[in-house]
C-alpha cells in the first residue's frame, strides 16, 4: 500500500482509523476512578473500523452503504457510551464519560467524510 497513490477519501480513513485507536488511549471514565478506552472495554468499538481499514490497506475501494454503516455505528456506540455513563448521585444528573468517547465520535464523523470523499 502506498499513502501516496491514495486518494483524500482514502487517507481520511486511514486518519479516522488512527483517530479511533488513539482514543482508547484517553480517558473514558472519570468519576472515582479513571479508566481507559481498554480498561473499559471500549476496543470492541473498534470492530466498526475493520470493514474500512481492510478496503483501504488492500487497496480497494470502500462501499459507500457499508462504510456509512459503519461510520453510523461508530458515532452511535459513542453517544451510547456517554449516554451509558450518565447517572443521579443524590438528585443530581452527573455523566462520568471523559474525553476519550468523544474522540470517538469525531473517528467516526472523519470516517463518514473519508467514505464521501473517496472515488469511487
Amino acid at each position: 500500500m502506498d499513502l501516496k497513490k491514495l486518494d483524500m477519501g482514502g487517507k481520511l480513513i486511514l486518519a479516522s482509523i488512527v483517530v479511533a485507536i488513539i482514543s482508547m488511549f484517553f480517558t473514558w471514565v472519570e468519576f472515582i476512578i479513571s479508566e481507559n478506552g481498554f480498561q473499559q472495554d471500549a476496543y470492541l468499538f473498534l470492530i466498526a473500523f475493520i470493514y474500512p481499514a481492510i478496503q483501504v490497506l488492500r487497496g480497494g475501494k470502500v462501499n459507500k452503504a457499508g462504510g456509512f454503516i459503519c461510520a453510523i455505528l461508530a458515532v452511535i456506540l459513542g453517544i451510547w457510551y456517554i449516554s451509558d455513563k450518565s447517572a443521579d448521585i443524590f438528585g443530581e444528573s452527573i455523566n462520568a464519560a471523559a474525553q476519550g468517547p468523544y474522540v470517538f465520535i469525531v473517528a467516526g464523523i472523519l470516517l463518514a467524510i473519508g467514505v464521501w470523499k473517496q472515488r469511487a
